[in-house]
């Protein structure tokens, strides 16, 4: 499912500031911590966060040339549950 979000940048004169952005939430039935273990064990490593109960990849964190592993990644995640 793809959620509102908001990613945080910054350091020196704007620690912490925050801009809107978008992430994918994977909601299916293995803990957020599972599916992290999962996603850092995937080559590439993917990386996200665990929000309101759920592994989140915020959208800002992926480049083009990620997408294609990533739909990967997912799929993989997908056919193992």
């Amino acid at each position: 499912t793809v959620v509102d979000s908001t990613a945080t940048f910054g350091g020196g004169s704007t620690p912490g500031g925050q801009i809107p952005s978008a992430a994918l939430r994977i909601e299916i039935d293995r803990s957020p911590d599972e599916i992290a273990r999962f996603f850092q064990e995937c080559e590439p490593s993917v990386v996200g966060t665990v929000k309101e109960g759920f592994f989140q990849i915020d959208f800002r964190t992926v480049l083009p040339e990620d997408e294609a592993p990533l739909a990967d990644a997912c799929a993989k995640l997908l056919s193992a549950d």
